[in-house]
């Protein structure tokens, strides 16, 4: 006979012996509101999961709100980041490849023009993960810049600033209008 759950003081263990045993809680309106696929090594909330290790699914006539990451800290700083990490070859060392952050631009107070918020971009080069790009509330865009002074503001170290290119003479035409 297998053992399938162990309980002590500490914690709670579905299938120690890693066999195929899949876990599955319903819910009133999914069968699969949570799902473990033992042999995938995968996890379906509100669906079987579909070759994905995290598959979420479910079902809105709008705007379906699926997942939140909060930061409840109320500093003047605060802010929400989701890491994309890779491996080296050969090594189990990753590093942070890509990450968009979140953040206030100001302390958020009891007026609701303190409550302004940004979205940035950044990248990996040489180890270091920095800062490319950022949104404001404003709407403005900061390519290279973490502080954009206008709708589209680029700032770079190279001599080249902005190119825009096409595969024909057609397309080789860039239009500034006021």
């Amino acid at each position: 006979l297998r053992q399938r759950m162990k309980m002590d003081s500490t914690q709670v263990v579905f299938n120690e012996e890693a066999q195929t045993l899949n876990f599955r809680v319903e819910s009133t309106g999914f069968n699969n509101m949570f799902f473990v696929d033992a042999a995938n090594n995968q996890v379906g909330v509100g669906r079987e999961p579909s070759s994905m290790v995290l598959d979420v699914e479910s079902s809105s006539s709008g705007t379906l709100n699926a997942f939140r990451i909060r930061n409840s800290g109320t500093a003047a700083a605060a802010a929400v980041k989701q890491h994309f990490s890779l491996n080296r070859t050969g090594s189990a060392v990753d590093f942070e490849c890509a990450s968009i952050v979140v953040g206030k631009e100001q302390e958020w107070t009891g007026t609701s023009s303190t409550v302004d918020g940004f979205m940035a971009f950044n990248t990996i080069a040489d180890e270091s993960t920095t800062e490319k790009m950022r949104i404001t509330s404003a709407g403005r865009l900061g390519v290279g810049t973490t502080d954009p002074q206008t709708l589209l503001h680029a700032m770079t170290n190279s001599s080249t600033q902005i190119r825009c290119s096409g595969q024909s003479n057609n397309n080789r035409a860039v239009a500034i209008e006021y």
